[in-house]
Parts: structure tokens; C-alpha cells; sequence
């Protein structure tokens, strides 16, 4: 009907076939049985049906899934921050956190289950638990996922994943650069169990271990200072815990924190 649907071009003049064209050919080609895509895409949905039908092919199952949107619910974009998984996992966010937060982006594993693997979403998902509305890519929350997924991590695995953040250049958020590397295997180990209940992502490794592996760790004066103190009472009590410390004979877990 052309007063529902405008007489679209498939061909452009050079020969070159439009995106319509070559989008269903190319899927018939590879044998696609099922198309989920943005809801942007259903008004194109007519057009490829029609396609369809002209070339005598039977079309795939098509399942339009809701917008992501940003905070102030707009389509989601750069200007919102960080849209590529690679600059999340350059970021320091873990490949299963993000997978874990994007799969709840307009889809529910149930009513209140939020921290799922890999093989329980392939088990349960159906496109019956995928919501119409928007869905709201709120970064606090992957955030919070990410250090839940973090803290399930084991020691040795938590050491690997967090060395390349600290083994990069000072200026990209790494170690300073008077430190060698590749860093102590060992000592990455023994101090990685210190870090994980602190983590919200494998970049802020280097801010909570840089005392373990820089001689010569640079701290802002203000941010010794807790609230409510002064800077006087503040080197008081840095003196004081000196003496303490000089003063403990066996560098254990039991003397220290007697």
C-alpha cells in the first residue's frame, strides 16, 4: 500500500545495492533463522518482508528489542561517557560483569535474580522477558556488578587480571615508572588479597597497592588529613603509629593488630 509504504530504492545508480537490499541477501545468504535488533529498525521490518516475499524467500524470525538509553533517558551516546566494550574493558571492567549487565539492558532473568553466569543466561533466556520500555544504562550499577564479580574472583586469577593495570605507564594510570617490570609474580600474590574487597574495578589496583611496589609512594598532605582533624594532629599521629611499628618484633597478622 503507497500510502503506508514509499516506493524505496534497493539500487543506486552506480549499481551499488542500498543497505536494505544487501542486509537481506546477505542474511539469506548465511542462513539466519533469527534478527534481533533495535526497535529503530521497525520501520525497515516492512521493507525486508517485502524483499522476502519478492526473491521467494522465507524471512527470519524478527525480535526488535528496547533502546539503550543514557541517564536523562535519550538514546545512549558518546556524550553519556564510555559506549565501546573495549574502552569498559580498558577501564578495568571484567568481560563476564559486562556481559552480566548488558543482557538485564530490557530483558529479566526473573524477579529478582541479578547476578547470573554465562551459561544460566544462554539456559534462560527468552524473548518473553523482554521488557517494551527503554532501558537505562546506569553506570553505578555496572559498576557495583563489576566489584561483586571481582570479589568471586580466586587469588591467583584476581593477580593476573589486575597486573597489566599495574604494569602500565604512569601516565595511563599505571605504576610509576621507576618501578620494573614485569612486577614480583610473588609478591603480586601475597598483596592481591589485600586489594580485592577495595576494588570496584581492576584499574583501581594501582591506587590501593602503589605502597607495595613504589619506594617512594607521593600522597596529597589533604587526603592524610581525615575529617574533622587538623594537620598538626595528623602528623601525631603518623609519628605515633611509626613507633609502633618500629617497635613490633614479628611482622605478623596476630602481632599487628594487637
Amino acid at each position: 500500500d503507497p500510502s503506508v509504504l514509499d516506493d524505496f530504492v534497493m539500487m543506486k545508480s552506480d549499481g551499488f545495492p542500498t543497505y536494505h537490499l544487501a542486509n537481506i541477501v546477505d542474511d539469506h545468504a548465511m542462513e539466519i533463522t533469527h534478527v534481533m535488533r533495535a526497535e529503530e529498525w521497525l520501520p525497515s521490518t516492512p521493507r525486508h518482508l517485502l524483499l522476502y516475499k519478492a526473491f521467494g524467500w522465507t524471512p527470519p524470525i524478527f525480535a526488535h528489542m528496547p533502546m539503550i538509553l543514557g541517564n536523562d533517558r535519550s538514546k545512549l551516546s558518546k556524550r553519556h561517557g564510555a559506549t565501546s566494550t573495549l574502552d569498559y574493558k580498558a577501564n578495568g571492567y571484567l568481560p563476564e560483569a559486562l556481559l552480566n549487565f548488558m543482557a538485564l539492558l530490557g530483558w529479566s532473568f526473573d524477579d529478582h535474580t541479578e547476578i547470573f553466569s554465562r551459561d544460566d543466561l544462554i539456559k534462560h533466556f527468552t524473548l518473553d522477558h523482554v521488557s517494551k520500555a527503554g532501558a537505562i544504562f546506569d553506570t553505578e550499577k555496572l559498576t557495583w556488578m563489576n566489584g561483586v564479580y571481582i570479589r568471586s574472583l580466586s587469588i591467583p586469577d584476581l593477580a593476573s587480571r589486575i597486573q597489566p593495570f599495574l604494569e602500565r605507564p604512569k601516565e595511563e594510570g599505571g605504576l610509576s615508572n621507576d618501578v620494573a617490570r614485569p612486577l614480583d609474580a610473588d609478591l603480586l600474590l601475597l598483596v592481591a588479597p589485600l586489594a580485592q574487597e577495595r576494588l570496584k574495578t581492576l584499574a583501581d589496583a594501582t591506587s590501593v597497592l602503589a605502597l607495595f611496589f613504589e619506594n617512594n609512594p607521593v600522597y596529597e598532605p589533604a587526603a592524610l588529613i581525615q575529617k574533622g582533624a587538623t594537620a598538626e594532629k595528623t602528623v601525631s599521629a603518623l609519628n605515633y603509629t611509626i613507633q609502633r611499628f618500629e617497635a613490633v618484633e614479628t611482622w605478623d597478622r596476630v602481632e599487628l593488630e594487637t
